[in-house]
């Protein structure tokens, strides 16, 4: 029987360049990069990349390609990753870690679309791929495994052929079949029986959903509560609402910064489910300024906002507290608005500025024309040594790469050390960086995919659509 995903339109074989969060688990199956990470496994393994090396400095990494080909048939040389690359970190790509690999790359990316990037640098004839970084990151290899940076090839003509695992033939308008790509590269091993189905509108795919013409849809936050009566699968990347304190105004300061946090956290416990909020978010033994009491990390005691006032109003007499976000439908938003009604009620001076553009943003943070940024991403943190990502994701301008570049070169050096020393250096470093800029993490939703009850999908799998007995030999070990 025969598996059919449902999905917009917008979302179906989409290119990297322009991938929407929804469908990576789409991506997925039609994709391939230079690392996978098979999440039965503990560490990405090799993909494209037959063999991966890095140089003693930690800034240089080398991939050596297998043979394996496109979907039209056409070899893939090392060339053709570092276009796919130049692609994804060109201006104008929305690519879902464009941005992170970007700021990761020695002098960045191309100034035009189009350009080559100085710091990968291809050898056909030896079937190698060499890429440079500005300094040592020790999760690169985790970075470069998600299915977001699969390698695709762009023609003249605009088309955009991958080289996955699964090669999509139309079966008609907006229908097609994910059948096996033969080459000679070592198989995933995903279901040969999945097909793929696009619809113009949230309520024709509902539709569908409910009268079993698609087992499993695949959609964006927003409209999950209409599907909310049927069963899901949860997926690795998490959707996590955050705040970051900037080294401005009166926050500069760690007390008032810490406070705020504990205001942050009340809200946020009031307004959310209890599911949705921090508890489950932060890595084990994981701690932050805002949770660090000395000893161990806890979540802070609660902080009323007339409290917070009470304490602190006198250092808000000169400015106001400058809040910074872009209002949406999700619980970032509910718990941003929430938290200015309590302020406002407080009667402390506020300052809400609605700015939508990250580039925006990244301007206000670098004038210090702003003491609280409130934003949403997608990103794993499962890893202790991931979770710095936030600081980058909320300022990555020139102000915050800096701090953002020191952390990973100390994460990097206990990389091979054991999990108790890389815990213990992740903490030491996020607590020395947050001296200077406090994160307040404090809402998720993971991505999420509805399907028909009798339909059994692997949560926290890359290749979410992998039989479960090849999950099952894998997860022990015996594949």
């Amino acid at each position: 029987m025969s598996l059919v995903i449902g999905a917009l339109t917008e979302h179906c074989l989409s290119d990297p360049t322009r991938i929407a969060h929804a469908a990576v688990p789409l991506l997925a199956p039609t994709a391939r990069g230079l690392l996978h990470a098979d999440r039965a496994g503990v560490v990405p393994v090799p993909d494209l990349a037959a063999w991966h090396t890095v140089s003693r400095d930690g800034v240089t990494h080398v991939f050596g390609l297998r043979s394996a080909t496109f979907h039209d048939g056409a070899p893939v040389r090392a060339s053709d990753v570092a276009r796919s690359f130049a692609r994804l970190v060109a201006p104008g790509s929305t690519a879902t870690l464009a941005g992170s690999l970007r700021g990761l790359l020695w002098r960045g990316g191309p100034s035009r679309a189009g350009d080559l990037v100085e710091a990968i640098v291809p050898d056909d004839a030896r079937g190698e791929v060499a890429i440079r970084l500005a300094a040592p990151f020790g999760a690169f290899a985790d970075l470069l495994a998600h299915p977001s940076l699969g390698v695709a090839r762009a023609d003249p003509d605009g088309t955009v052929v991958g080289c996955g695992p699964l090669r999509p033939i139309a079966d008609g308008p907006g229908i097609w079949r994910l059948v096996p790509h033969s080459d000679n590269i070592e198989p995933r091993r995903l279901r040969n029986d999945l097909s793929l189905r696009a619809f113009g509108t949230i309520d024709a795919l509902h539709q569908a959903l409910q009268q079993r013409l698609v087992d499993v849809v695949a959609i964006e936050r927003q409209h999950y509560p209409r599907f909310e009566g049927h069963a899901s699968t949860s997926l690795r990347d998490r959707w996590v609402g955050a705040m970051m304190l900037n080294a401005g105004g009166a926050l500069q300061d760690i007390g008032p910064r810490r406070d705020f946090a504990r205001v942050v956290h009340a809200v946020a416990a009031a307004t959310l489910p209890a599911a949705a909020c921090t508890r489950l978010l932060l890595p084990e033994g994981l701690a932050t300024a805002a949770y660090h009491d000395g000893a161990s990390a806890r979540l802070p005691p609660p902080l009323s906002a007339r409290d917070f006032s009470d304490r602190w109003r006198t250092l808000f007499v000169s400015q106001p507290v400058r809040i910074v976000f872009s209002p949406g439908r999700g619980p970032l938003t509910r718990v941003l608005e929430a938290l200015i009604d309590e302020l406002a009620a407080a009667k402390l001076p506020l300052r809400v500025v609605n700015e939508p553009e990250p580039a925006g943003v990244y301007a206000l943070v670098a004038q210090g024309a702003v003491d609280v940024v409130a934003r949403g991403w997608s990103q794993d943190y499962d890893d202790p040594e991931e979770f710095f990502g936030i600081y980058d994701k909320q300022a990555p301008g020139a102000l915050a790469q800096s701090p953002v570049r020191w952390f990973a070169a100390r994460v990097s050096e206990a990389r091979h050390a054991s999990a108790h020393e890389r815990l213990a250096a992740c903490t030491e470093a996020l607590l020395e960086i947050e001296a200077k800029w406090l994160c307040v993490p404090f809402c998720r939703d993971a991505n999420r995919l509805f399907h028909a009850a009798d339909v059994r999908l692997r949560a926290h799998e890359r290749d979410t659509f992998k039989p479960v007995d090849r999950v099952a030999a894998e997860s022990a070990g015996c594949a």
